[in-house]
């Protein structure tokens, strides 16, 4: 929901230019079922998350784009690492060597 307006706004900039804003994510599922309906599972609650992803990819909004685990930085904010993993992550995000 919150991609829509920044692209709005970024095309007004002309700086989108029409093209889709990449969307990473760390689970193969939900790049596959945004593509996809029928990898989802009947439950109300599943179907109202994975439709907001499929809108945003049939109107050519956001393109999901699977990295692995290895390389999601994001997880240094979400989850507990182990020293080395959480250091390199922080290097990367703070640009230091």
């Amino acid at each position: 929901h919150f991609i829509v307006p920044i692209n709005g706004t970024l095309q007004e900039f002309h700086i989108r230019c029409g093209s889709a804003t990449p969307c990473y994510f760390d689970s193969q599922t939900t790049v596959f079922v945004c593509a996809s309906d029928t990898g989802v599972k009947r439950s109300a609650w599943i179907l109202r998350r994975v439709r907001v992803l499929q809108e945003g990819v049939s109107s050519g909004q956001i393109k999901p784009i699977f990295i692995p685990g290895s390389n999601m930085v994001a997880d240094a904010y979400t989850k507990y690492l182990v020293f080395a993993i959480w250091r390199r992550f922080m290097q990367y995000v703070l640009n230091c060597s």
